[in-house]
C-alpha cells in the first residue's frame, strides 16, 4: 500500500508521517511538501491513500484531490478517504468516535477532550481560559479566532 502525504507545514508533515505509520505499519508511506513533487510522484506511482492538507501554497488540498483523481481514476478520494477513517477507528478500538450516517461522516465530540469544543458548550472555564490566541500558526484559523475574540468581547452573540 501507498500513502502520500502532503502539507507544506513541516511539523504537521512529520506528525502526521508518523501517526499514518503508526496506524498503517505496512504502508510504504511518501511525505510531500510541495504540492509539484506529489504530482510528480502520482504520475508515475499507483497511490492508495493520500493526506491532504486543505489550504496550501499554490493548490488547495481539493483542488489537489481532483488532480490526484484525474491521474489516478481508480483512487476515489472521498470514498477512500470514508472508508479508510472508518477502518483505522475500527482498528484502534474508536468506534463510537466516528459517527456515520448515509452521505455524512464526523466525530462525536462529547467524546473529545477540546478547549474549543468546551468554549462552543459554553463551558465557563474555556471561555475564560481564551486569550486571544487559537491556532495561531495556521492562517486558516484566522476566521474562527476574530469569531472567537469577537465572542468574548460580546458575550450575548453565539458563535
Amino acid at each position: 500500500m501507498t500513502v502520500i502525504i502532503v502539507d507544506d507545514e513541516n511539523l504537521t508533515l512529520k506528525m502526521m508521517t508518523k501517526t499514518v505509520g503508526e496506524v498503517l505499519p505496512e504502508a510504504e508511506i511518501h511525505p510531500f511538501q510541495r504540492v509539484k513533487a506529489a504530482i510528480e510522484f502520482a504520475e508515475s506511482t499507483d497511490i492508495s491513500i493520500a493526506f491532504l492538507d486543505i489550504q496550501m501554497r499554490g493548490m488547495t488540498g481539493t483542488e489537489l484531490a481532483e488532480k490526484l483523481s484525474m491521474l489516478q481514476p481508480h483512487m476515489s478520494y472521498l470514498k477512500r478517504l470514508r472508508a479508510d477513517l472508518l477502518a483505522a477507528a475500527e482498528k484502534l478500538g474508536l468506534n463510537s468516535l466516528i459517527l456515520s450516517q448515509r452521505g455524512k461522516i464526523g466525530l462525536n465530540t462529547d467524546l473529545i477532550d477540546c478547549d474549543y469544543f468546551d468554549y462552543l458548550a459554553g463551558k465557563p472555564d474555556a471561555i475564560s481560559a481564551y486569550q486571544g490566541v487559537y491556532m495561531e500558526q495556521y492562517s486558516w484559523a484566522e476566521v474562527t479566532n476574530s469569531a472567537l475574540y469577537w465572542n468574548s468581547r460580546n458575550s450575548e452573540l453565539p458563535i
